[in-house]
């Protein structure tokens, strides 16, 4: 996996915050309306409790990203702020949490999977890829809290898949169903990776544009100081 440089990883955390606070609003609307379909085919009781942790985690998540790392500290040479790294307890928390997220989505996708109804297994699919559209268009911006949440829907997905073969007693339902869902969450793995590479070189390049103007102000001020003062 590609090392993170040394800093960063504050920085990388406030960004993919901003960018999940942007749109929390829509995904948690969208995330109860998934929950909500899955009621047809699933108890309340069976339901209800894993909506209710999966939008907790979600929620208390968002605020504990922005709330851990809204301060900035000056750096020694004073050309721009940075964001404060995480206490370690905070960070470990953020990776619990995203866990409990995407283990309860999952879980939810793979108990609807395991219902002989119609277009069930339809919803179970589809719950299944926007988990992990989502985990590696944008949870890849930090690689080591989507790979987290990668981990959990893999794991949902190889359980549940087992169970419902093992059931079925077909020994070769099961290793088609585990080859395929094996190919889209190796794929997701890459995907997360490339992404990841694309928004440090988006930062980069932000940093060197900022290094720049800065550099340039200083060289202005220093000018019209020069010129100032013979006369």
């Amino acid at each position: 996996l590609p090392e993170p440089d040394p800093g960063d990883e504050a920085a990388e955390i406030l960004w993919q915050a901003e960018i999940l606070g942007r749109e929390f609003p829509e995904r948690i609307g969208l995330t109860i309306l998934a929950f909500a379909l899955c009621l047809i085919y699933l108890p309340q009781a069976l339901v209800a409790p894993l909506a209710m942790v999966n939008i907790g985690a979600e929620t208390a998540n968002h605020r504990l990203s922005l709330a851990g790392l809204r301060g900035t500290a000056q750096p020694a040479d004073g050309s721009e702020t940075a964001p404060k790294a995480l206490p370690p307890w905070s960070y470990w928390l953020q990776l619990a949490l995203v866990a409990m997220a995407e283990l309860t989505f999952a879980s939810a996708a793979g108990l609807v999977w395991m219902q002989d109804a119609p277009y069930a297994k339809a919803l179970a699919v589809g719950m299944i890829m926007s988990a992990l559209l989502h985990l590696s268009a944008v949870r890849s911006i930090h690689l080591p809290i989507g790979l987290c949440g990668l981990a959990d829907v893999a794991l949902a997905v190889m359980v549940f898949n087992t169970l419902y073969w093992i059931d079925k007693e077909n020994p070769l339902g099961l290793a088609l169903a585990a080859t395929a869902a094996f190919c889209g969450l190796a794929y997701t793995f890459i995907a997360m990776l490339s992404n990841n590479r694309l928004h440090r070189a988006m930062r980069a390049q932000e940093a060197r544009a900022i290094r720049a103007d800065a550099a340039k102000s200083r060289f202005l001020a220093v000018l019209s100081h020069e010129m100032r003062t013979p006369l």
